[in-house]
Formats: C-alpha cells, structure tokens, sequence
C-alpha cells in the first residue's frame, strides 16, 4: 500500500507499520478443508492475504496435502474439533478425543510432531466449564458470523461484514463452499479500501497484547 512522503514521492507501506498502525482484522474458514480450498488458496495468495483455517481433523485426514500447503503458504492451521460434535455434550472423555484426534490429524498432515496446535474454535461456539477444562487452550470464536453457510451469496456475505467490521473483529466463514470462495474475494477488496489489513488469529493475539489462558474464550480483539 502507498503512501505519500514528502517530495511528492511515495513508497511501499511495511507489513510492521501496517500492523503497528492500521486497523486489524482476522479472516477465519471453518470445516475443511475441503474441494474448495485449493482455489481459496489461489485467492488469498494472489491477494495477499493470510488467513486461519479451523480445520476438522476428519478432513485434514482427507486433504493433507491441503493442510500442509495452508502452514507452507503462510496462513495458520487451527483445529475445529475432529468431527464437529457438539462438546457440550460428550462429556470429558468424548470432549478429549475430539481435540486429541484432531490435533494429531493436523500435526500429522503438515509434517510436524504433536504440539502444533495453539488455539481450538468449539464447535457451534458451545463451551461450558467441562469443555474449557478439557481443551486445555484458548478458544477463538467470532465477531462477525458471514451466514456463507446459509444464503450462499457473496453480495449478502459481503453486506454482513462490511457493516459490522471495525478493528479487532473475527471474520467466521467456512472452506467448504464456493459462493463462500467468491465472497472472500470481495470481503477482502472491500476490506481493503477501508483501510484494514488482514493478520492471522495468531498475529491479532501478539498485535493487540491479550493474554490468553488455556481455557479463555475470544470472539474479538479491541
């Protein structure tokens, strides 16, 4: 991004002054990967863009090489439980295979040993103490939810988010459609001509200065 310096001239924005200065804001898939992934990826590289993807670790089992090309390529690999149970109402040892069966499928898919796994979306957004207990990590959630899943248009995806976006928000969309595909692409344009620049989950956590205990639940980062 431009700006102008004194002289007339202008340069390049750095990424760390663009994090130190501009308005922040977090694009989130869930529920991959999946067929769709791939061109998303597209998307977001020719755009620039890193994103979080929440993976199921019964997709990552499907799609590792999808995964692994997510962490290459730059973006953060997260994990949404390994079947997208409710985990509420598993009870501690259900709960505890979900996130243990997970994080092994995606540690796995991207090549690295056990542990690569910093933060879990809960399914539905359900906690109570059993689950905060059990996860044993922070816990993302959302502050602007795209419905992607529901109208299946890019306009209404588009509509939702740009009227709800401000610094520190948490975009939820999901990987597995490809109206959602085409609705990132025009969040991201609309997005950046209001000034934002996207980060990762993890970025927004470091760039802001929240301290997240196992356990914690956030939708939003002010």
């Amino acid at each position: 991004m431009p700006i102008r310096v004194e002289m007339g001239e202008f340069r390049e924005v750095t990424r760390e002054e663009q994090l130190k200065n501009g308005k922040l804001i977090a694009l989130t898939f869930d529920d991959g990967p999946s067929e769709h992934t791939a061109k998303l990826l597209d998307v977001l590289r020719v755009k620039n863009v890193p994103a979080t993807f929440f993976a199921l670790g019964s997709r990552a089992n499907a799609f590792p090489e999808l995964i692994k090309r997510e962490a290459d390529e730059g973006h953060e690999v997260e994990s949404h439980t390994m079947n997208h149970k409710n985990l509420t109402t598993l009870g501690v040892e259900g709960a505890r295979a979900e996130i243990a069966g997970a994080e092994q499928a995606i540690c796995t898919s991207r090549g690295v040993g056990d542990g690569c796994v910093k933060f879990v979306r809960p399914p539905y957004g359900e906690i109570n103490n059993t689950v905060r207990n059990v996860v044993g990590k922070p816990m993302i959630g959302w502050s602007i939810d795209t419905e992607d899943w529901k109208s299946k248009n890019p306009d209404e995806m588009l509509l939702r988010t740009i009227t709800k976006a401000s610094d520190g928000t948490v975009i939820l969309m999901h990987d597995v459609y490809d109206t959602s595909v085409t609705g990132a692409e025009k969040i991201i344009d609309a997005l950046k001509n209001e000034g934002y620049t996207f980060v990762t989950v993890e970025e927004m956590v470091q760039e802001k200065g929240v301290s997240l205990p196992a356990g914690s639940y956030y939708g939003r980062f002010d």
